[in-house]
């Protein structure tokens, strides 16, 4: 997951190895005019985070990496 603006990471709503749903909230970020949520592109389990609560971030920043399960693999996503 990429930043497509400037902020401050207010919350991160999700962990490490924790299964997400498309269109899911991941991080809420504080931008100069308001608070914005940053959701689930797909389905799929969180591999790593590489931001927390009171980081500064950037556009085009990682803000997280995720992978397919086995199951949206198999299975397909909606």
């Amino acid at each position: 997951m990429i930043s497509p603006f400037r902020g401050m990471v207010e919350s991160v709503l999700s962990q490490e190895s924790s299964y997400v749903y498309e269109g899911e909230s991941i991080f809420v970020i504080r931008t100069a005019e308001k608070l914005v949520h940053i959701s689930a592109e797909y389905n799929g389990v969180v591999t790593g985070l590489h931001v927390q609560p009171g980081d500064e971030i950037i556009p085009g920043m990682i803000l997280a990496d995720m992978g397919e399960s086995v199951y949206t693999i198999l299975m397909g996503s909606d």
